[in-house]
């Protein structure tokens, strides 16, 4: 019976490391199709975030099997407990992902101000993503802290983003309405960036308690 158990807990770390995969692609291609305007990335994005959900309820259902047909010990029901609300988290993280290529659509960066500054948000939330998913894995602290810490180089990118865009608005340089949207969809990008990091540090959080 314990056989068949751990068998499964490798099952549930795997499809974790998938859905974590499917999240990374997912801020990857959208943020690509931002900055190059290349529609078929947006249309990837947004077709990963159905198989995010796919994967999650997949998930959800070996947690429910494991609760109610093995008889997990204190270690395996934390284990278990923090596959759940992980995937709670990345569901989102791939929602806000799918939601930064539907702005692609309408709008393309390549040539904002900030547009090396959204790449490099998206890069750290990439990141942070990768190592909170391993730290569940591993089972490591130290990796969970780690990952926690990195949020505030997304924090500063954001403040950094904003500030811009105000200062180019009070000195009068965003004049057309085109530049207007661009500077508008620059920072709801940056936003939710912002918040992928923070459901990322939820991730870690949650393995550190």
């Amino acid at each position: 019976m314990r056989e068949l158990f751990e068998t499964q807990l490798k099952t549930l770390n795997n499809d974790l490391s998938t859905m974590e995969t499917l999240c990374v692609d997912c801020i990857t291609l959208a943020t690509q199709a931002l900055l190059t305007g290349a529609s078929e990335f947006a249309d990837k994005a947004i077709t990963l975030e159905t198989e995010i959900d796919d994967k999650q309820r997949e998930i959800e259902t070996l947690c429910m099997k494991l609760l109610l047909k093995q008889q997990p010990v204190a270690r395996d029901l934390k284990t278990i407990r923090n596959a759940l609300k992980i995937i709670t988290d990345l569901q989102r993280i791939g929602a806000q992902g799918s939601d930064i290529a539907e702005i692609s659509k309408h709008v393309v960066i390549s040539q904002s101000k900030n547009n090396h500054h959204i790449a490099q948000m998206a890069d750290v939330v990439i990141a942070m993503l990768l190592n909170s998913v391993q730290a569940f894995v591993k089972d490591d602290a130290l990796i969970a802290q780690d990952t926690i810490l990195q949020d505030d180089k997304v924090d500063e990118l954001f403040t950094k983003i904003r500030n811009d865009l105000v200062d180019m608005m009070c000195s009068g340089k965003i004049e057309k309405r085109k530049n207007a949207e661009e500077a508008i969809s620059t920072l709801m990008v940056a936003k939710y960036l912002e918040r992928i990091g923070d459901h990322i540090v939820n991730i870690a959080q949650s393995l550190i308690v």
